[in-house]
């Protein structure tokens, strides 16, 4: 499960772009790696490299993801279901989905 997130949390972070900044740029600078002159969209792109950095460093670098393309819908249609109801930043059309999935794997 770590090593999922692991792989998926920063390229979804990204896909939330504006709708995440306020939140990611709070932490940001919280954790000292922004400062109150830098933007919210530049404090949460600090942010987000921070935890790739992190990620990086904890060995549980991204593996080499093999989806199938025709997979696609269906783990679109399960990551729908499980994020129904988790006050999420913003939700993703599936269409947006699939494109962050496919992203993922590249």
């Amino acid at each position: 499960h770590g090593l999922a997130i692991a792989t998926v949390f920063t390229t979804v972070l990204r896909a939330y772009g504006k709708w995440a900044y306020a939140g990611l740029s709070e932490l940001a600078r919280y954790c000292g790696i922004a400062g109150d002159s830098d933007t919210d969209e530049a404090a949460a792109g600090r942010f987000i490299d921070a935890v790739d950095r992190l990620i990086a460093k904890t060995g549980a670098a991204r593996p080499k993801v093999k989806i199938d393309p025709d997979d696609v819908p269906l783990i679109v249609l399960r990551a729908q279901a499980e994020a129904r109801g988790l006050g999420l930043p913003r939700p993703f059309s599936d269409a947006e989905l699939a494109e962050i999935v496919l992203r993922i794997r590249r």
